[in-house]
């Protein structure tokens, strides 16, 4: 008896599997005022950043097939809009661009493999918007923007019986279902590609009230660890790698044995804007006093709160200039 109940069990999950790959969409659209509908699943995302070095090069691309019950005859049209945020500020929304279903290609999308279903036949196109786009139905301009500003882009479709659908009215399995990938809404984030890590040589003289005058001389490395926040690296007596924020001055002040400075300082740029994060072992607090990039060198003016400084050159050993930083 319990082989058999097992056996029925068995057979019900692998029914209910079945169905729920399928893209079948009457009833299975849930729309918050239609029984069935029509939504635009994302196959691809191609860009969904804008970097704010490269704004005449940047645009948004998304690839979306259309389903419904009907095999994507249902659509009518797609409208494009887009607004502008930094932080809590937005923009008004306006549109860019209206897309008809003539626009679609009736072709599954080529090397389409997402999801598994037996119907792969919906009309699919590409949707490209390029900043410039963007920005001048915005009524800005390039230096209207910031690095960490967003685009939010939001599609709503239009069907032959009159419906609208966006994500003013899709429920949470459409904009947030894997299944259906279909939020309506894309949310596009500036950003600033930092590429400051490397090897260089250094000279790093102590300056400061703690009375330290002296001079070292080696190797600094710094290590992207991501977002453009940086670890420092130099490079001791025996040839070994060091986390070393002072970048020398501390062996030179005091002595090849020193403490370093340790705890989780960091630098951090941010479109090239340079900053201290964290606090060393001690808790000290490090600072800019000035940044000079000079070609191929990088000149460094920092303190701590307690009194330690110094001033770091550093040069590239890849042939390339650094880029122009501040702080």
């Amino acid at each position: 008896m319990n082989k058999i109940r097992k056996y029925l069990l068995a057979m019900l999950v692998a029914v209910f599997a079945a169905s729920s790959c399928t893209d079948f969409v009457d009833p299975a659209i849930p729309y918050n005022n239609f029984e069935t509908g029509v939504y635009l699943r994302t196959l691809e995302t191609k860009s969904n950043t804008f970097n704010f070095f490269d704004l005449s090069n940047a645009s948004f691309s998304i690839v979306v097939e259309v389903v419904d019950e009907e095999g994507g005859a249902l659509l009518r049209d797609v409208d494009i809009f887009v607004r502008h945020r930094r932080g809590q500020t937005l923009s008004d929304e306006v549109s860019i661009r209206n897309i008809t279903a003539a626009n679609f290609n009736p072709a599954p999308y080529p090397n389409r493999n997402f999801p598994a279903a037996p119907e792969r036949d919906f009309p699919w196109t590409e949707i490209t918007v390029t900043a410039t786009e963007a920005l001048s139905k915005l009524g800005m301009t390039q230096g209207d923007v910031n690095g960490g500003d967003f685009f939010e882009f939001r599609l709503e479709l239009h069907d032959t019986k009159g419906r609208t659908f966006s994500n003013s009215n899709q429920s949470g399995d459409v904009a947030g279902g894997a299944f259906y990938a279909s939020p309506f809404f894309y949310r596009v984030a500036v950003i600033c590609p930092s590429e400051l890590q490397g090897t260089f040589d250094a000279t790093t003289v102590a300056t400061g009230p703690w009375g330290c005058t002296s001079e070292w001389t080696g190797t600094v490395k710094w290590v992207n660890l991501g977002d453009g926040v940086y670890n420092i690296i130099a490079v001791d007596a025996n040839g070994v790698d060091q986390v070393d924020f002072s970048m020398g001055a501390y062996w030179v002040c005091y002595g090849l044995t020193a403490t370093l400075p340790g705890g989780d300082l960091r630098i951090a740029d941010a479109c090239g804007k340079l900053r201290y994060t964290g606090t060393s072992r001690w808790g000290e607090v490090y600072k800019f006093n000035a940044l000079t990039v000079d070609g191929q060198s990088l000149t460094i003016d920092w303190e701590n709160d307690y009194g330690e400084a110094a001033i770091t050159t550093l040069k590239r050993t890849d042939g390339k200039n650094w880029p122009a930083l501040g702080f």
